[in-house]
């Protein structure tokens, strides 16, 4: 894989939710690892659409990306792109068995809650 390919500063974050002592809990996202990737655009691969939660539509796109392998991140964590960008990982693999490059099926929600 050439470095030049990747160009866009992924931070990869894991979800840690904590009670919160009144039967709740608190969910923080920190920081698993920072790593340089880019979108794959093929157009079998990218689609967008929308899902119906609780009754509201939220448009979703759906994507891929590629980084150079990096071990512990799975499906449940989360990219976050730049300062606005998150994009929630449904499926982490390494295409070759390899451990040279990994693949992260991602979907963004692009307005929540309307």
């Amino acid at each position: 894989m050439k470095a030049g390919k990747l160009r866009t500063l992924l931070t990869i974050e894991k979800r840690t939710d904590t009670p919160d002592g009144m039967g709740g809990v608190t969910t923080v996202w920190s920081t698993q690892t920072t790593v340089y990737g880019r979108q794959l655009i093929n157009a079998r691969d990218w689609k967008a659409g929308a899902d119906v939660t609780a009754g509201q539509t939220q448009s979703v796109q759906r994507s891929r990306w590629e980084t150079r392998f990096v071990t512990g991140v799975d499906a449940g964590m989360r990219v976050k792109i730049g300062t606005t960008r998150l994009l929630e990982i449904e499926a982490a693999y390494d295409p070759s068995q390899k451990g040279e490059r990994l693949e992260l099926v991602c979907v963004e929600l692009q307005n929540p809650g309307v």
